[in-house]
């Protein structure tokens, strides 16, 4: 499989979560419930490339450019990064 579904899940505790934080860096950059993010800065999202190894390479505060398929569109989308919160 290539890339990363954006889906609600449940953190640590088991309490259910939102798949975008109102307010946070998805949100911010427009990223939608059911996006798949296929590619970052260029590299694809894949059992090579999984998005946690990615996202490792770059400091909160830096800006990436996404590649998000929605429906049949694939969007480029520019997200600054945040700190990822502690309970996911």
């Amino acid at each position: 499989m290539i890339g990363a579904w954006i889906s609600g899940g449940q953190d640590a505790s088991g309490k259910m979560t939102p798949a975008i934080v109102a307010g946070g860096p998805a949100d911010t950059a427009g990223l939608k419930d059911g996006d798949i993010v296929d590619g970052i800065e260029g590299v694809t999202i894949d059992s090579e490339h999984p998005l946690d190894d990615i996202l490792s390479q770059y400091s909160p505060g830096k800006t990436v450019t996404l590649s998000v398929i929605r429906g049949s569109d694939t969007l480029p989308i520019q997200l600054t990064l945040g700190t990822r919160p502690a309970n996911l």
